[in-house]
């Protein structure tokens, strides 16, 4: 970017070279020929036409050198074009040149554009030019022209002169208009110009201002720095004194932003803790084994805040005005704000003290960014279409933003630069850091002293990076959610409105509350539901208890704790990395620790003798290895137990037991490649797809198959379960098959997968529709089938519905009427990849009067003269034409009664004739199978119906294989 120049004295013969200054902001520069435009890493810019002087507004710098020339726009440009010109400094000489004479380039086309603008005004005051094809406008004809006597009123070549006339004018009105919106706007434009070229010139000094501006930018942050360093806006309390760390011990700054209420868990009743509770803060911090949960090393500092997120300080109540509403939501977030200010902790030995500094903590999110977040700075993501994934590449010296990335990456480092200067202060003017052995009024900004009395604990550098996130690790354990497992559960997280209605009213509140924020209980299934019984007392009366269900329908609130181990809740508990996402998992994983901590220690005399077995049996390589299948061992047959605890010690339990444990222990450890083989052939002679072959407690081989198309009922759309077999092998090694199951593939706390084939893993992502097991859809699906049976016995159908419909409407209403809705279920229906029950829709006692004899349509006009203040309209509406209502239902809603065909449920859609043949045209609906009393109710669904309802309980013969 340096020029050299030659230039003659006056003196004879004298030569003088000049090195010339390079692009300066202000100056203005001339383009050397023709410039094509670009738009890529070397340059943002549009063509330029050679001669043409432009403005040099900025020049953008990197690594103390210049960057990027940014050039304004030309201010005679359209509106559209005045986007500045970024060029890389590399190549800006190559085609532009230094204009000398810029200002009076400028002051000659701003005296131009002056001059036109005077024109175009003369040019808005004349009148437009004449044109040949217009109509001329003369005088105002008179509508009499051309009269006989003269007296006449109008007359035809009188009234056509006139609309010619009138013609004309209008002609001569719209040329007019358009000439003076034509110079108008041709006005406008060039008044804009003309502001932007007096922008331009007041932009031209403000640019040679700039360096003196960056130099007053430069001194500010200097008076910012010192005036920190001196104390101003530092505050500095003390939570703990006691014996400080030894003088030896490095500076541990570490990256992590920690909340006290979630590393601390006090105040939970009270919303959590909060800045008003600095008390409770310095109490809790007496307990060494929380403080270095915190701050591992002896001597650190870490940035805290007392709380994560929002906190409801007061409530709002019913009734409050609108004024005490809006009130009570600022004081609430202006009081959360203040609780989620930053602060530094600062950790010597047994002592600790929270430092304060509004000018730069408060604008931060950790004390330095980590190599990664560094990177990202010189990285540019772009979406990639084709891919459907970000490309990123990385940002060089040789792009055009990478003086943008670099101040952007310095602008972060200036931050803790800052929170160096904080500590500098306070060592060099209070006794803080006295026993640091740091040596006062050293440079704390110096590397060398960074490198000698610093350490950084970055998110790069931690210890065991290869462990899964703590969301993986928690993923991996849920999946062997099912009955029986053990589960941790964060009750304040899992009992929302649907997981525990019986804990909400009627007005959507929680009236109880559990007793315990986390509980450690096992599953058990309540219509198909994961689902625990939690003790709760009432949110205002302690005295009042009472147990409510809770379903695990938040994955996020829940551990299954059957596969989990007491080093990996540690690691989770401990890691630096996963602080980021601790208040997620801290309060369940501290209870879990505790229940796997208890169930190892009493499970160790089995840990002990299953990896003593290996190593005798030479199984195992190494005692890690032996460890490691002990405890899958322990995990597998403990879920066996009807308890899911083992006995106390291996000579108290069964020769079964034992035995099961050695070859669970031996399954995890031997080489199965054999089995698979054998168990492949065997397949394909059968026609099947293996999915996964497991190993149980019990020491029994299941095999998950593919169900064949046999095994599949053509009545359910999705079908999402596979064949279970139990398998057995022969002394050659061939399997045969017992006791085929239809059931979900899933991993179970009580099986090993010893093989998974390729669509494992598919599988095991399936879900039941609405979490029916297929035993409990076949039995959904048969209603029809056995509703159907009732109606042949048609009188005995009307007792009950009479003596059902009497019941009901005793016990629901005292001061109505209540009469009672059945749902019969006459076929299955998928509609939308979704199967559903065909049902119609009647009243009771419609249905009672429609289907009964003489007798009993006697009693049922007598219930209604007699439970009727004015019976007239109920009995008359028995003389109408019955006719029931067809529609559908889920199958997850559906509510049997006892000895009834009819249930209770929600209708999900309700449909005519049209509406079936329309869905049937559109592929979105089908009917299955309709049952012989839903064909002789609605005759007009037989023909829709792809097979009549199957007999109940017909015979099924399955093959296990030959």
């Amino acid at each position: 970017m340096k020029g050299l120049a030659m230039s003659r004295r006056a003196t004879a013969g004298a030569v003088t070279i000049e090195r010339l200054a390079g692009p300066a902001p202000g100056q203005y520069w001339r383009a050397r020929h023709r410039i094509e435009g670009r738009h890529d890493a070397r340059g943002s810019y549009n063509g330029v036409d050679a001669g043409l002087v432009l403005l040099l507004q900025n020049i953008e710098k990197a690594d103390g050198d210049d960057h990027v020339i940014v050039l304004a726009p030309h201010p005679e440009w359209e509106p559209c074009y005045q986007i500045a010109l970024r060029i890389h400094a590399d190549d800006f000489e190559k085609d532009w040149e230094l204009a000398h004479d810029g200002a009076a380039v400028r002051g000659r086309e701003m005296a131009a554009l002056i001059d036109a603008m005077r024109l175009t005004q003369e040019a808005m005051s004349q009148p437009p030019p004449v044109d040949s094809e217009a109509p001329r406008l003369g005088q105002e004809p008179r509508l009499n022209a051309g009269g006989a006597t003269g007296k006449e009123l109008a007359t035809e070549g009188g009234l056509k002169a006139m609309t010619q006339h009138a013609d004309a004018l209008k002609a001569s009105a719209d040329a007019h208009v358009a000439w003076i919106k034509e110079h108008s706007d041709e006005l406008g434009n060039q008044a804009g110009a003309l502001a932007r070229f007096h922008q331009e010139k007041a932009g031209a000094l403000l640019a040679k201002a700039k360096n003196q501006l960056s130099d007053l930018d430069r001194i500010r942050g200097m008076v910012t720095n010192l005036e920190i360093y001196t104390g101003r806006g530092v505050d500095v309390l003390p939570l703990a004194t006691g014996e400080p760390a030894a003088r030896d011990e490095a500076l541990v700054i570490y990256q992590d932003l920690l909340s006290f209420d979630e590393e601390l868990l006090l105040c939970l009743d009270q919303g959590g803790l909060d800045h008003t509770m600095v008390d409770q803060v310095a109490k809790a911090l007496e307990d060494t084994a929380l403080v270095r949960q915190m701050i591992p090393s002896p001597r650190g500092v870490v940035l805290v805040r007392f709380r994560g997120g929002y906190k409801e300080f007061i409530r709002e109540r019913d009734g409050d005005s609108t004024e005490r509403s809006v009130a009570v939501g600022r004081y609430n977030e202006a009081m959360s704000k203040e609780s989620m200010r930053h602060h530094l902790l600062y950790r010597d030995g047994a002592c600790l003290t929270l430092i304060s500094c509004d000018d730069v903590l408060p604008n931060i999110t950790q004390l330095l960014p980590s190599a990664a977040e560094q990177a990202e700075h010189f990285t540019r993501r772009s979406f990639n279409w084709d891919r459907r994934a970000y490309d990123e590449v990385p940002i060089t010296r040789e792009d055009i933003d990478y003086a943008k990335a670099q101040r952007s990456q310095l602008g972060r480092l200036t931050d803790f630069a800052r929170v160096l200067v904080i500590l500098w202060g306070l060592h060099d003017r209070t006794e803080l850091l006295d026993a640091s052995g740091i040596p006062r009024f050293s440079n704390w900004l110096d590397p060398g002293f960074q490198r000698s009395h610093l350490r950084l604990v970055s998110l790069d550098s931690l210890i065991a990076e290869e462990r899964p996130s703590f969301d993986e690790y928690r993923a991996d354990c849920n999946r062997f959610l099912g009955a029986g497992v053990t589960v941790a559960v964060n009750l304040r997280a899992a009992m929302t409105e649907s997981a525990a209605p019986g804990a909400y009213n009627r007005n959507r509140y929680q009236a109880w509350v559990p007793q315990q924020a986390c509980q450690v209980a096992r599953v058990t299934y309540v219509h198909g539901r994961p689902t625990i019984s939690v003790a709760t007392h009432e949110a205002f009366n302690r005295g009042r208890t009472r147990n409510v269900n809770v379903v695990l329908e938040e994955p996020n609130a829940h551990l299954v704790l059957d596969r989990a181990d007491a080093d990996e809740l540690r690691y989770y508990l401990q890691s630096r990395r996963s602080r980021r996402a601790y208040a997620d998992y801290v309060a369940v994983f501290r209870q879990a620790l505790t229940h796997v901590a208890a169930r190892d220690a009493a499970e160790a005399p089995w840990q002990r003798w299953i990896e003593a077995s290996l190593q005798e049996g030479r199984l195992a390589r190494d005692a890690v290895e032996a460890g490691r299948a002990a405890r899958l061992a322990r995990a597998v047959i403990r879920a066996s137990q009807r308890d899911g605890v083992l006995p106390a010690v291996p000579a108290d339990a069964s020769a079964a037991l034992r035995n099961a444990a050695l070859n669970a222990a031996h399954a995890a450890l031997a080489d199965h490649g054999a089995r698979v083989a054998a168990i492949e052939a065997w397949c394909a002679a059968q026609g099947w797809t293996p999915v996964a072959l497991t190993h149980d407690g019990r020491d029994r081989w299941h095999l998950y198959r593919e169900a064949t198309d046999a095994e599949r009922d053509p009545r359910i759309a999705q079908f999402p379960w596979c064949a279970r077999s139990t398998l057995a092998f022969r002394r050659d090694g061939a399997p045969h098959a017992h006791k085929v199951a239809i059931t979900l593939y899933q991993r179970r706390a009580g099986e090993q997968v010893v093989f998974a084939w390729p669509s494992a893993e598919r599988w095991g992502a399936a879900v039941a529709p609405a979490g029916l097991t297929h035993e409990r859809m076949l039995s959904l699906l048969d209603l029809p089938a056995s509703a159907s049976l009732a109606f042949d016995d048609v009188s005995a159908l009307v007792e009950a519905m009479i003596g059902s419909a009497t019941h009901y409407n005793r016990t629901h209403s005292k001061r109505f009427v209540s009469r009672e809705p059945c749902l019969f279920p006459i076929g299955t229906v998928i509609e939308k990849d979704r199967t559903a029950l065909l049902v119609i829709h009647v009243d009771a006692w419609d249905a009672a009067y429609a289907w009964g004899d003489e007798a009993q349509k006697a009693r049922v006009r007598e219930w209604i003269e007699r439970n009727y203040a004015n019976p007239a309209g109920a009995l008359s509406r028995l003389d109408k034409p019955f006719a029931p209502t067809v529609g559908t239902v889920d199958l997850k809603a559906i509510t049997l009664h006892t000895g009834t065909p009819w249930f209770e449920a929600p209708y999900r859609s309700r449909s005519d004739v049209d509406g079936w043949e329309n869905g049937r045209r559109a592929g979105t609906r089908r009917l299955t199978t309709l049952s012989p009393a839903g064909a002789r109710l609605v005759p007009w669904l037989a023909p829709l119906c792809d097979a009549p309802t199957t007999t109940i309980n017909a015979p099924k013969e399955t093959s296990h294989g030959t």
